[in-house]
């Protein structure tokens, strides 16, 4: 789920993430789409896309976990 977040460019497609929790509340499944954004709407808004985009990239740390050890790239 992280890297779908981390690696996608929000001016060309939207993620969107539908999670389903168990009764039990001990499980939950997880479904993605990629949904792409026309054409019109992103020259519409490609002044608030461009914040948006400027703004993640600032606050972008990633993080790879393996068990035991953690890595910080950025």
């Amino acid at each position: 789920m992280q890297e779908s977040v981390v690696f996608y460019d929000p001016a060309t497609q939207v993620i969107v993430f539908v999670l389903l929790p168990s009764k039990s509340g001990n499980s939950v499944a997880m479904w993605r789409r990629k949904i792409q954004v026309p054409n019109d709407a992103r020259h519409i808004y490609q002044q608030y896309i461009t914040q948006a985009i400027a703004g993640l990239k600032k606050n972008l740390i990633i993080l790879y976990l393996l068990i035991g050890q953690c890595y910080r790239i950025s």
